[in-house]
């Protein structure tokens, strides 16, 4: 079995940081949706996994044929806090903790 390039320290030396996303969860908080990635770095042993916090937004499509088309777009939200765990479960855990403790569920109402 062949070695996974990303942890050679060939490729290593070469770049100021390696990392990859290993897992993408989507969630809707609040009014916003919501995608989060969470990141294994190789370049960094202090920080091996990191969160990225992506909030959707429609934008104008430029090739619209149908006026007001618009498009799905997520664009990176650095409004919350940073995550850096041992773990990548550690790091999903705090990010939803961080997204779900800004946008509480409220409950839904009885018929």
């Amino acid at each position: 079995m062949r070695k996974d390039p990303l942890g050679e320290k060939l490729f290593l030396d070469k770049f100021y940081e390696v990392s990859e996303v290993i897992r993408t969860v989507h969630v809707q908080a609040g009014d916003s949706h919501y995608r989060i990635e969470i990141n294994k770095h190789y370049t960094n042993p202090k920080t091996p996994f990191t969160a990225s916090y992506f909030v959707k937004h429609q934008v104008p499509n430029p090739e619209a044929k149908i006026e007001g088309e618009t498009l799905d777009s997520y664009l990176l939200d650095t409004s919350l806090p940073w995550v850096a765990e041992r773990t990548p479960e550690a790091a999903l855990t705090a990010a939803l903790g961080f997204l779900g403790g800004r946008y509480p569920k409220k409950a839904a109402k009885s018929a």
